[in-house]
């Protein structure tokens, strides 16, 4: 990671010294009655959150000295007219401060601001994220829930099967990486804009927006397979594990994962290593739900 955000501070650098020294070169040669001086502050935008403060105060005092040198008649800040009764050298020294000035002032804010920016923005993600697997958390899952309230959705509700038994015979530290290899495996079985977020212990819940319950039967059948395929491996260790799922279909709210919750109940009465479907009307099936609705294998 840190290889690739040097990789990534290097190009951002390369890239808004040439368009710096471009947009100079096109304000030297092309008369327009604005100057193209103004498009200094978009490589100052793009490098402000980015490149360390020095460097970025060189490339804002670079951006007024070109400023100064081709684009005093252009005037965009209207300064020219206050220097007309000046001498033409005090005319150069007063436009060439204030070019400097305004640079250096507009790239320390938008400093500011993309750090502050970015500073929200990794708050918000360590607030929603797990720290053991990275998956998103129970706070996440909430937002995700709020976005998409009522509308059609299937959920899954994944519980490690004799996850204590786990963690009594190899230990908490095993217990763990069983519960980063789960987090990976169902990370890895999803569509893109799904969900899937650890619910808690070991119980882990995926959102599918607008899929209906053949997808999320078809999900939770691969799920169970590939858990039996991949077993946990590292440090000498090839710990089999195995899951109940539960799924349910219907609109998306908290009762919606109440009843995939319900289902994984169903999933371990039953044996474990298996999933479960909840339904309303089935007529026939091996257990009672909540209400009077069913659950079905």
């Amino acid at each position: 990671m840190p290889n690739r955000i040097k990789v990534r501070t290097g190009r951002v650098r390369a890239v808004c010294w040439f368009v710096v020294l471009a947009i100079a070169g096109l304000d030297a040669v092309v008369a327009t009655p604005i100057g193209l001086s103004v498009l200094y502050i978009v490589p100052l935008a793009f490098a402000a959150p980015v490149l360390p403060r020095i460097e970025l105060v060189a490339m804002a005092l670079a951006s007024g000295v070109m400023w100064a040198l081709f684009g005093p008649f252009a005037d965009p800040l209207g300064i020219r007219e206050i220097t007309l009764s000046l001498p033409p050298l005090a005319q150069a020294v007063v436009s060439t401060i204030v070019a400097l000035g305004g640079f250096v002032m507009a790239a320390l804010i938008l400093q500011k601001l993309g750090l502050q920016r970015r500073d929200i923005v990794a708050l918000r993600s360590a607030v929603e994220t797990d720290a053991l697997t990275g998956l998103p958390n129970r706070r996440a899952l909430d937002a995700f829930m709020t976005r998409y309230e009522d509308g059609p959705a299937t959920v899954l509700m994944v519980d490690i099967d004799h996850f204590k038994h786990v963690n009594d015979v190899h230990g908490h530290p095993v217990g763990d990486r069983a519960l980063v290899h789960a987090g990976n495996l169902l990370r890895g079985s999803v569509r893109a804009g799904d969900l899937v977020a650890r619910y808690g212990g070991e119980e882990f819940v995926m959102v599918l927006p607008d899929a209906p319950p053949s997808v999320g039967e078809r999900v939770a059948t691969e799920i169970v397979a590939t858990f039996r395929q991949r077993p946990m491996l590292g440090g000498g260790l090839s710990l089999p594990l195995t899951v109940s799922v539960g799924v349910a279909t219907g609109a998306l709210t908290d009762e919606l994962v109440a009843r995939a919750d319900s289902a994984v109940y169903m999933a371990k009465a039953n044996g474990r290593d298996q999933h479960v479907v909840y339904s309303l009307d089935v007529p026939d099936g091996p257990a009672l739900g909540p209400a009077g609705s069913r659950l079905v294998h």
